[in-house]
Parts: C-alpha cells; structure tokens; sequence
C-alpha cells in the first residue's frame, strides 16, 4: 500500500510510522482514492485532497476501526445517493444520523414492509385473473 501511495502520500506515512494501522489506512484510501490514483490536478485541487486526507488521517488515529467503517460506509452511501461528494472530507453529525436512521429502519424491517405495501397496493388491482391446471406424473403426485 505504501508503494501504491507513493513516498509523499500523507496516508503512507502515518502508516509506515504506525499512527494508523493497515486496516484503517485501507478505510481511508477508499474515500482518498482521487489522491492515490495520481494524475495531473491543479494545484488547488491537490491541497484541498492533501486536506481531505489529512482530516480522514486525524479521524482514523482517534476512531475504532468499528467506527471509522461505519463513517466510510456512511459518507460512500451519501456520495452514491448524490447527497455529497467523497472529496468533501469526514462525515458531519447530521449525516451520520441521516445514514444511522436509515439503517435501523432497514434493520427493524420497516423499509422493507412499506416496500411490501407499495407492492401489495399495486398487485391488489388485478390486471387479469388466469386459471390453469398442471398435469403431474402420478410418481410427483403423491
């Protein structure tokens, strides 16, 4: 991974001198990806991902791995629903319990029940009724 990251990377460095660990500097890479895959950018979008990274560093050095996942998925969740953009650093509060109430909707099955609803709704309305018979060999019918 320091390799991948090159000698100047922020994040190779806080994981050579072991502020973060391999797993967290996995975590960050993932929502620092722009930095790593290297390319031409201005200047001042290269500071603002030195920032970014910087702050995702800072977060990872103080956060359990437990966590600092959860704000990794939360903060990719977001940028996949358009609602932000992974450049724009560590997740605020209000969007970590946006993202922690959708989860306990899903895990207490109420998204999926008005899923249900929406569908019941619609196939209560019957387009066409058909009726038909199967014949079995005798050896399945019993």
């Amino acid at each position: 991974m320091v390799r991948r990251a090159g000698a100047r990377s922020d994040l190779a460095s806080a994981l050579a001198s072991g502020r973060v660990g391999f797993e967290a500097a996995c975590l960050v890479s993932t929502v620092t990806a722009s930095r790593w895959c290297g390319g031409d950018r201005a200047s001042s979008e290269r500071a603002a991902s030195e920032a970014v990274e910087a702050a995702w560093i800072e977060r990872a050095e103080v956060r359990t791995y437990k966590h600092l996942r959860e704000e990794v998925s939360a903060v990719e969740l977001l940028a996949r629903k358009g609602q932000r953009a992974l450049s724009a650093g560590s997740p605020t509060e209000p969007e970590l319990g946006r993202v922690r109430a959708l989860d306990r909707l899903a895990k207490s099955g109420e998204v999926a029940r008005e899923t249900l609803t929406d569908v019941e709704s619609d196939v209560a309305r019957p387009v066409a009724v058909v009726q038909m018979s199967v014949a079995l060999p005798t050896e399945m019918a019993r």
